[in-house]
């Protein structure tokens, strides 16, 4: 399937930096790296996040999110040190991969179902901004990080 998020997604992720800005909000903060992808998406579409479709956002991918990336990517992770499982760890790497691209998938299909956003030139600053207000921790530290990812995904 055509996905233009996930297109964006391989293309500013791989950009200097990004991945390890967007792993520090994800560790840190609890944020998802798609969620933080895709207000960066909008924004490049000149299209503003609001609290509502980001509420119907998460709602929509909190299952798979819960119950199927951060299971895999939790294993992972434990078996970061554990020699005779670098194996398993790589075809869990694929899975963990798949499972973002799935859960891009939904969302893709949330923002073509959901009321349109309002377009009037949004920042990535704006959308990060948005994506990261609900979210627990050191307020201080959460908006230099956001701030710095905004600088990195400014296109």
């Amino acid at each position: 399937m055509n996905n233009p998020f996930w297109d964006y997604s391989l293309v500013h992720y791989a950009r200097e930096g990004v991945s390890a800005a967007c792993l520090i909000l994800q560790d840190e903060h609890d944020l998802d790296v798609n969620v933080l992808l895709y207000a960066a998406w909008l924004a490049s579409m000149q299209q503003n996040l609001d609290a509502a479709h980001l509420n119907g956002l998460q709602e929509c991918i909190k299952p798979w999110r819960e119950q199927v990336v951060r299971p895999l990517r939790d294993l992972r992770r434990l078996w970061r040190d554990v020699q005779p499982a670098q194996d398993l760890r790589e075809q869990l790497k694929t899975l963990e991969l798949q499972a973002e691209r799935d859960q891009q998938e939904q969302m893709l299909a949330y923002y073509r179902a959901a009321p349109a956003l309002p377009a009037v030139g949004a920042t990535v600053a704006h959308n990060l901004n948005m994506a990261i207000a609900c979210c627990a921790g050191n307020e201080q530290s959460r908006n230099a990080r956001s701030a710095h990812l905004a600088a990195l995904l400014r296109t």
